[in-house]
């Protein structure tokens, strides 16, 4: 295995994940459904090695979707 999926990563505190990636040693990626980037991008720092940017799907959703203005998705991705 070269990595791992984790899902609901938020629904579980942030030093278990820590703790869990060192035992796991593989590359890890998680799901945390939020559109706030500062909340996503907290988990890449502090708990495991990769989030999925569910902030630029909630923009693309928005722009495309809902016809909202691109700066919304330019927001999503600085």
């Amino acid at each position: 295995i070269d990595g791992i999926r984790i899902d609901t990563i938020p629904e579980v505190p942030k030093w278990f994940w820590k703790q869990f990636a060192q035992a796991a040693g593989v590359y890890q990626v998680g799901e945390v459904f939020n559109g706030r980037v500062d909340f996503v991008a907290s988990y890449q720092k502090e708990a495991i090695d990769a989030v999925l940017n569910y902030p630029l799907y909630f923009a693309m959703k928005d722009c495309f979707g809902y016809k909202q203005s691109l700066y919304k998705m330019e927001s999503a991705i600085k």
